[in-house]
């Protein structure tokens, strides 16, 4: 993380890593209200993941939902103030919110098929197509605006991500045995 803050030339990471922070307490505070427990928290260079006990489907809703709601709210609330924030929270609240395994949005939707007693086989296209469609989106970019690599090689990685996501998805919220 040193070496990230050392390199941004534009300084983008502070504002955000606070616009993370904002979205994992809103992620705490929702399970926390909703009389979850938590069982550990899991900071990685590209995530971060809350271990938690067993929660109902509506709860996993409500929580899943608010990192990006708080990102939502920062946005609106210091656009004018601290621009370079608010802009690190609605892209992070609206790339959380798409609908991939290990994304907010990903949970949402296993979530909802759970809540509407559907099997969540369809999770997994919705992840392969949406991830499959970053990808395709970057290419275009890259070779429209002549970008680089670096947006093919971030789709790319969230590609990767959600394949493994795919092949090591196990049930935290959401025992066997829960309903």
């Amino acid at each position: 993380m040193c070496l990230l803050a050392w390199f941004d030339p534009l300084g983008a990471f502070r504002p955000f890593l606070i616009a993370a922070a904002a979205h994992e307490l809103g992620h705490i505070a929702a399970i926390l209200l909703c009389g979850g427990r938590i069982d550990g928290i899991r900071l990685g260079l590209g995530d971060a993941s809350i271990r938690t006990g067993f929660l109902t489907y509506r709860a996993e809703l409500v929580c899943a939902l608010a990192g990006p709601a708080v990102n939502l709210l920062c946005f609106a609330a210091f656009r004018t103030r601290f621009s370079a924030f608010a802009a690190m929270s609605l892209l992070l609240g609206a790339f959380n919110l798409l609908p991939m395994r290990p994304l907010d949005g990903g949970r949402l939707l296993r979530a909802a098929l759970q809540c509407a007693g559907r099997d969540e086989t369809a999770l997994g296209a919705a992840s392969l197509l949406t991830a499959a469609a970053l990808l395709g989106a970057a290419l275009w970019a890259s070779a429209r605006f002549e970008t680089g690599a670096w947006p093919v090689l971030a789709a790319a990685g969230v590609l990767l991500r959600v394949l493994l996501a795919e092949l090591r998805e196990k049930p935290v919220a959401f025992p066997e045995t829960a309903g």
